[in-house]
């Protein structure tokens, strides 16, 4: 397996707050857990937008509206499946690419132009589900790495 999974602009979608867990905060960076990986997903965002918005007492709405935000975006694999990912500040306002954390209680995954896509069923019956894909499929993408639809059940 290659450690490399993407590189570039994406707009980061997180669907609940329920889906990280901040595991670290310094002046720099804030490190969090993505829920529902059994530990195997890191996120570490370097963001100066986001780390200047996030305050101790807000509303999962307020952290969530600092947080969805465009982002320069680096991930790739540690070890054995292990997932690491850093976002940094773009100037990009409308990224084509969209980095979208989510908890579902489906089996089905959302028909999308997939670069990559991770999907864990937890205990509680739901799935952890983590993406990177097109927000714009009509588009010739250099970096495609298929032609095809994905229309399929989770693993």
């Amino acid at each position: 397996m290659s450690p490399f999974i993407y590189s570039g602009p994406a707009q980061v979608q997180v669907q609940d707050v329920h889906c990280l867990q901040l595991m670290d905060r310094q002046l720099d960076f804030s490190a969090y857990e993505v829920l529902g990986f059994n530990g195997r997903f890191t996120l570490i965002d370097y963001r100066l937008n986001s780390l200047r918005h996030i305050k101790p007492n807000q509303s999962n709405q307020q952290f969530l509206q600092q947080f969805n935000m465009p982002a320069l975006v680096d991930a790739w694999y540690l070890g054995d499946e292990q997932i690491w990912v850093e976002l940094y500040d773009t100037p990009e306002k409308k990224p084509e690419i969209m980095l979208w954390l989510a908890e579902t209680t489906s089996d089905l995954i959302p028909v999308y132009e997939y670069i990559y896509q991770q999907s864990e069923a937890q205990s509680n019956g739901r799935r952890a589900f983590l993406a990177l894909y097109y927000t714009n499929p009509k588009i010739i993408h250099p970096r495609r790495r298929n032609n095809w639809p994905i229309a399929v059940a989770a693993d």
